[in-house]
């Protein structure tokens, strides 16, 4: 930025007569300058390497120096076999400002990748991009480490369980993790992660169960000798013979000064053309959001012949049937109002839609609905208090979720 300054010099001349006196009068003055003030933006640069074991081998294809991520893969393995393992340490390295930092795993393939003999033998019967059983047999654990790629007994498991146990669909958004925000810093003390310091994930995968066995960080443990895991393989059949599984695996930074509320959930790593709409309880009369675990998202293709779409509720009503809605005021919703989908929650009252799609036949919002043109209100309901195509029928919010936001879809073919 270039700074131009103008000087104004004033010379000032004062005439005073008096008693046929001729004086001049004259202010005493001082000027102290600051030159080259500069205003400039920080920056946040988040850069990763990988060093990564595959059955205790050093496997170059998936270990890189530090970078920007590109083409590099955590996952490229192509012919696993049962007790198959690997284990990576990953090491952030957030540059110039201290900053909260999340991180995301989310399947875009479980495949079955055709029927062999044996797999029909096992009783398996479909076959689609989503109908793979390599995520029932994959485990994974992610833990906080020291750098030595070895799982030890004074270090913090993040995330761990099976891959299938992942958001599955066309348009899902995977599991985000915090690693540091507001609330929350794995690494230890409360706070962002500081600026230039180096912070490492751990990560081990099995093809088959997982047993954890940390090592003792007085030894001068390896992950060619022990990893802090054992891996074993009897439990996997042949259910998952030629199948496939991919998926991405996402970091994100922003910055914590000026942004001390931040939160990971805020954050969900979204492709071109898909919506993120979190689904919400609220308080009646005054709907502010109540800071609870009973919440939902929604994705969708914004733009799109069909509705397409995902959900998943958490910590609903145990059993019981719920509809997804466009509500379109005023009272009952029927301006036009639609059905998009209806499922049922388990006995925990978690409950998902797995690549839903209604054909609309409109756009969101309608021109009917008062809330056009600003955006469309989307709930989940009890079905008991909705008709089944656009109306609702009775009144209990502490029931349902609300939409954090209205959102627009333009129906392509309409």
């Amino acid at each position: 930025m270039n700074v131009k300054k103008l000087l104004l010099s004033v010379v000032a001349v004062s005439a005073v007569s008096a008693a046929g006196i001729l004086g001049t009068s004259a202010f005493f003055s001082d000027t102290e300058t600051s030159t080259g003030n500069v205003l400039s933006a920080g920056s946040i640069d988040l850069k990763v390497d990988n060093h990564s074991y595959y059955n205790g081998i050093l496997n170059e294809n998936t270990t890189w120096d530090l970078r920007d991520l590109t083409v590099e893969r955590f996952f490229d393995f192509t012919d696993l076999k049962p007790q198959d393992w690997g284990e990576d340490t990953i090491s952030l390295h957030v540059t110039d400002n201290d900053s909260w930092v999340c991180a995301n795993l989310a399947l875009t393939e479980n495949a079955d990748n055709g029927l062999t003999e044996p797999e029909a033998d096992e009783g398996d019967s479909t076959d689609g991009s989503w109908d793979g059983e390599l995520g029932d047999a994959l485990n994974f654990v992610f833990w906080v480490d020291d750098g030595d790629n070895v799982y030890e007994t004074d270090e913090t498991i993040v995330l761990e369980g099976k891959a299938a146990q992942l958001p599955q669909g066309d348009q899902n958004v995977g599991q985000s993790f915090t690693l540091a925000d507001s609330n929350k810093n794995v690494f230890g003390e409360q706070g962002p992660l500081t600026g230039a310091e180096t912070h490492y994930i751990g990560k081990y995968w099995c093809y088959g169960d997982i047993t954890l066995n940390a090592a003792n960080p007085q030894e001068q443990n390896t992950p060619t000798e022990n990893t802090g895991f054992t891996c074993n393989g009897e439990s996997v059949n042949n259910m998952s013979q030629s199948d496939s599984l991919r998926a991405n695996l996402s970091f994100y930074a922003v910055q914590s000064r000026n942004n001390d509320r931040f939160t990971c959930d805020q954050w969900t790593p979204v492709e071109d053309n898909i919506t993120v709409l979190s689904l919400e309880n609220k308080v009646e009369d005054v709907w502010q959001i109540q800071e609870d675990s009973i919440n939902g998202v929604l994705t969708f293709k914004h733009s799109n012949p069909t509705f397409d779409y995902n959900l998943n509720v958490n910590n609903l009503h145990p059993n019981t049937s719920y509809s997804l809605i466009y509500y379109a005021d005023p009272w009952p919703g029927n301006h036009p109002g639609a059905l998009l989908g209806t499922f049922t929650t388990d006995g925990s009252g978690n409950g998902s839609i797995v690549n839903g799609s209604v054909n609309l036949g409109l756009d969101l919002p309608d021109p009917a609905d008062s809330n056009y043109p600003s955006g469309a209100k989307i709930w989940v309901v009890t079905s008991s208090d909705y008709n089944g195509s656009d109306s609702m029928t009775a009144w209990n919010p502490d029931d349902y979720l609300f939409e954090y936001n209205t959102v627009k879809y333009d129906d392509t073919d309409n």
